[in-house]
């Protein structure tokens, strides 16, 4: 096999640098505060066209670079809180694309055929991956996320899950990747099948890479545009369906909104209480929801606070779901709340899966300056399990902040019966409004995966009820005092996506990148010297 540093030569070294730069940064842009969506389907083509021409070791980096550029734009609201957190944070979440950059690099002696499945394979895993790494587990950045407002592609994640939207885009990515190839000077790198003397000459195997160069692309565009029309006709089909079928159950859903959330130097929790209960008095509704930490105390120890709640219930004659904090035994958890008509506190749901350094700072105890961290002084203590709130017509089962961004804990709620997915969150540590635009992008996607309806509840925004095809049913935009009303009804049963899981794509991707690591190994290149 020909070596590959002796065929790249110094000088280009400098432009696939360069192209590896380009290619994180456009597709950042895909996300806020730019959200140039398109650039998500084409962006990175650049970084596989890169990873083309390097050694698996020269690839790792280049991931690597291009993954630290491109989540320090998307985790950039970790930065007021200093710039080594935000630049290790970055760094870790840079590990997984510099493995995608090991694996992409490894293929390039793989043909198209093998080589575009296998890379969008490996996409899908390097993705599947960071959201499964426990406490690191994070989902912002996932190609699907930029296309929140393209219902009709994003269709196919009640197949699938968003897993499967980014799949489909790195699949057309990769096919760009390889039409670039056969458009460059020969001086540059070209896989050849490895069909010993059936391969012909130097020439042919040249004709024979850009054929099916051409070829590989054109189906992944034909299989989007395939994807798109039929999630359009499912889409607008379902949507209609949902609202002109009658149901026997389902209730009338208000979400309440009073921008801010009860801090230092902010609006006073007092000020922010009766900002909800003036907003939660103008609408008729059968459920009230609050966000997360709508009320920051404890208020399983605050009497007056449960006794304004139960007049606003008694009143409105309406049952409501509050976020809010909760004290017992010592531990402190974050907590939603479910207020009966009557008044009585009926459940409630403590949250299980907390966000470390946020929720709580491992060896806080063990280390004296972690004492210190300034984003609070005591650790949240995680919940037991899930929760199913029931009242009559609708079957309801909360999750509460960054429980939203994964798909795990929306199948797990909807396998125990939950008709509807109420999602709190307070949004505090958002800096801005781009921080709540990429948070608030997950919400459609729960939804489509469920085929369920979806009913987030954000203090700064963006609060909204997402019907089960995406579409937005009524919403109140960030940093806004406002009430987002729909009626709701209920939706049994799994969507494909919830009764398989992500093991068909799994499979699927874990097949094409073991093909394409061994045609990749057979393979050898074909470079005018």
């Amino acid at each position: 096999m020909l070596d590959l540093r002796t065929l790249v030569p110094p000088g280009r070294r400098w432009v696939l640098l360069l192209l590896t730069v380009l290619s994180a940064l456009a597709t950042w842009t895909a996300f806020p505060p730019f959200e140039l969506t398109g650039l998500a389907w084409v962006a990175p083509a650049l970084l596989m066209l890169t990873l083309s021409q390097l050694t698996p070791r020269q690839g790792f980096l280049h991931g690597w670079l291009f993954g630290t550029i491109f989540m320090g734009g998307i985790v950039s609201f970790v930065a007021p809180y200093g710039a080594l957190p935000w630049t290790v944070l970055s760094a870790v979440m840079g590990l997984f694309y510099g493995l995608f950059g090991l694996a992409a690099a490894a293929l390039r002696g793989a043909p198209p055929l093998w080589r575009v499945p296998a890379l969008a394979g490996a996409w899908f895993l390097i993705e599947f991956l960071r959201g499964h790494v426990g406490s690191l587990s994070l989902t912002f950045g996932d190609l699907a996320y930029s296309q929140e407002a393209n219902l009709p592609l994003i269709q196919i994640a009640s197949v699938f899950g968003h897993y499967g939207v980014s799949f489909l885009m790195a699949l057309l990515s990769a096919g760009i990747s390889c039409l670039l190839v056969a458009m460059l000077p020969l001086t540059w790198l070209r896989p050849t099948d490895a069909l010993g003397p059936l391969a012909g000459s130097r020439v042919d195997s040249l004709r024979r890479f850009n054929r099916d160069a051409g070829r590989v692309a054109l189906a992944c565009f034909a299989l989007v545009i395939a994807v798109y029309v039929g999630g359009r006709f499912v889409g607008e089909a379902g949507s209609k369906r949902v609202r002109e079928t009658p149901s026997s159950g389902g209730a009338r859903v208000a979400i309440v909104q009073a921008e801010g959330v009860p801090a230092p130097g902010g609006r006073s929790s007092g000020a922010l209480m009766a900002e909800y209960l003036r907003l939660s008095a103008e609408h008729p509704a059968d459920l009230i929801v609050w966000p997360e930490t709508a009320i920051g105390a404890a208020l399983n120890l605050d009497p007056p606070r449960q006794q304004q709640l139960a007049e606003l219930a008694r009143r409105k004659h309406a049952h409501l779901i509050i976020g809010a904090g909760e004290m017992t035994g010592g531990r402190v958890y974050n907590s939603a709340y479910f207020i009966r008509p009557d008044g009585a506190i009926a459940d409630l749901y403590r949250k299980m899966d907390l966000v470390m350094f946020g929720e709580y700072v491992p060896g806080r105890q063990r280390f004296p300056f972690l004492k210190r961290y300034p984003i609070r002084p005591f650790d949240y203590t995680a919940g037991p399990g899930r929760a199913l709130f029931e009242m009559p017509g609708l079957t309801l089962s909360p999750l509460i902040c960054f429980e939203g961004i994964f798909p795990e804990q929306t199948r797990e709620i909807c396998r125990l019966g939950a008709q509807a997915v109420v999602i709190l969150t307070s949004d505090a540590w958002a800096k801005g409004p781009n921080e709540t635009r990429v948070h608030s992008a997950v919400g459609p996607f729960r939804a489509i995966e469920a085929r369920k309806v979806v009913i987030r509840s954000a203090s700064i925004g963006r609060s909204a009820i997402y019907d089960p095809y995406g579409s937005t049913l009524s919403q109140v935009d960030c940093h806004a005092n406002g009430v987002a009303t729909a009626y709701v009804r209920p939706r049994d049963g799994l969507s494909t996506y919830h009764y398989w899981g992500d093991w068909p794509l799994l499979a699927l991707s874990l097949l094409a990148l073991g093909l394409g690591l061994c045609r990749g190994r057979r393979g050898t290149f074909t470079v005018a010297l």
